[in-house]
């Protein structure tokens, strides 16, 4: 493992202890609770308070919040439901783009504090390349664990985690290894009414095996919501915007580092309020062995 690759794990995991430790020392007075647990967590002692507050129950258990609407983002690291409102969530998404090619991602989330979530996620690679012996017997695999610290009403995600892959890219070992490899990984994502933004980053670390390659990938998107300006947030469901995306073998035995691909391009995005997305990004490929065009999408379900 390189300086960098130590340094990124570390930081890591430096991370979701501080953001642990903060939401851990963080008084529960006065703090918002999840919906659903809200009716159960206040006494009745008041029936006048009560009835007042039920309203304002059901307006929100019936109206998605932005981040919520945003978070139908389909980055595979990315995908873990930003719900606040919800002491459970998770979402489904069918990914597919012109490198990984079949990828289906799942995540989820439990709330341990009304800001502060466990998040958890799995990958399920399809590339036969990325296969023993590129013939589709033990495909890369990816799990992780995090955690998911929201601000900003909930309008910012920081989502800190680590992910274990089994297989044999990162190894480069005659036959699949289960925790051949780890990535540590941050995303950073913000869903407000007329804007939208992510960044993601992770490095995958070889630990088993010859540790054959690490791999470096990140990208960073931001866009705009045309109709929110004028009308709302009621129609902050389309999305258009720019997305950077890059790809580098950051170390191999026997060889050097390179630049697989370089994605500059745009995408647009449709989310409805009942947790249904659908992304599509395209645009050219400058760098890495085949340069060309890219596109990617994705059709995401939250629950």
């Amino acid at each position: 493992m390189d300086s960098f690759g130590r340094s990124a794990a570390i930081a890591s995991f430096v991370v979701v202890y501080l953001l642990g430790s903060a939401a851990a020392a963080a008084p529960d007075e006065g703090e918002r609770v999840p919906e659903g647990a809200a009716v159960a967590a206040t006494p009745a002692t008041d029936e006048a308070a009560a009835a007042a507050a039920a309203p304002a129950e059901v307006t929100a258990t019936e109206t998605k919040t932005e981040t919520e609407t945003a978070a139908a983002a389909p980055a595979p690291h990315a995908a873990a439901p930003a719900a606040a409102k919800h002491a459970l969530g998770a979402t489904i998404a069918l990914n597919q783009d012109s490198f990984f090619g079949f990828y289906p991602t799942i995540a989820g989330s439990y709330a341990l504090r009304p800001r502060l979530h466990l998040a958890f996620y799995g990958i399920l690679w399809t590339t036969p390349s990325f296969s023993f012996n590129a013939g589709g017997g033990g495909l890369w695999t990816e799990v992780g664990l995090g955690v998911d610290a929201l601000l900003l009403d909930d309008k910012l995600s920081i989502r800190p985690q680590l992910g274990v892959l089994s297989g044999t890219l990162l190894s480069g070992s005659a036959t699949p290894l289960v925790g051949e490899g780890v990535v540590p990984n941050l995303t950073v994502h913000y869903g407000g009414q007329v804007a939208e933004a992510e960044f993601y980053m992770g490095y995958y670390l070889a630990v088993r095996g010859d540790r054959q390659n690490d791999f470096i990938h990140y990208w960073a998107n931001a866009g705009l919501k045309p109709l929110g300006f004028t009308r709302g947030a009621w129609a902050s469901f389309w999305s258009v915007g720019m997305h950077w995306e890059h790809l580098r073998l950051q170390r191999t035995v026997g060889g050097e580092a390179s630049d697989i691909y370089k994605w500059l391009g745009g995408y647009t995005q449709f989310t409805l309020p009942v947790g249904f997305a659908l992304r599509f990004s395209g645009g050219a490929d400058f760098g890495g062995a085949a340069r060309g065009e890219f596109y990617k999408a994705a059709v995401v379900k939250s629950f």
